[in-house]
């Protein structure tokens, strides 16, 4: 991990309003290119540390509040 956690976040909500997928599909596009990326440098994503992130929790909380149907 790069550890630039923060720095991820806030280019993740940038592209939030390019993403021709619905929420859930765009987070599954993040995941993907993360784990592609992981594959590239041989290594693997781990998920599980990255879900126990705060930055990961709270960019999750931001997906769902910018999800909600005005």
């Amino acid at each position: 991990y790069t550890g630039f956690y923060s720095e991820m976040v806030e280019y993740l909500q940038k592209s939030w309003e390019y993403s021709s997928f619905l929420p859930v599909g765009t987070v599954i596009n993040w995941i993907d290119s993360f784990t592609g990326f992981f594959e590239n440098v041989g290594d693997d994503l781990d998920a599980d540390r990255l879900a126990k992130t705060s930055e990961w929790q709270d960019l999750m909380s931001w997906v769902i509040s910018h999800s909600e149907v005005s």
